[in-house]
């Protein structure tokens, strides 16, 4: 019974954090100078993340398909 529960409460938590980075995602297209709460350091920097060639299917689609391929567009959802 336990394990249902810590099964369900790390669940709730990576749904938590995948919305933030969703939200995150969505205002920093929406405006560049937004600050997030995750940017905790120069060094330490989820927007940086979020901006980096890696952001998009792990920087290796786009170079072996090519930016223009359907699998490397970003979600257009807004």
């Amino acid at each position: 019974m336990a394990a249902s529960y810590i099964c369900a409460t790390v669940s709730f938590i990576g749904l938590a954090l995948s919305l933030y980075a969703l939200y995150v995602e969505h205002n920093l297209d929406l405006d560049i100078n937004y600050q997030p709460m995750c940017d905790i350091a120069s060094y330490v920097s989820c927007s940086k993340a979020f901006r980096s060639p890696f952001a998009e299917g792990l920087g290796v689609a786009p170079r072996i398909l090519g930016a223009d391929h359907i699998l490397t567009q970003v979600c257009q959802i807004t």
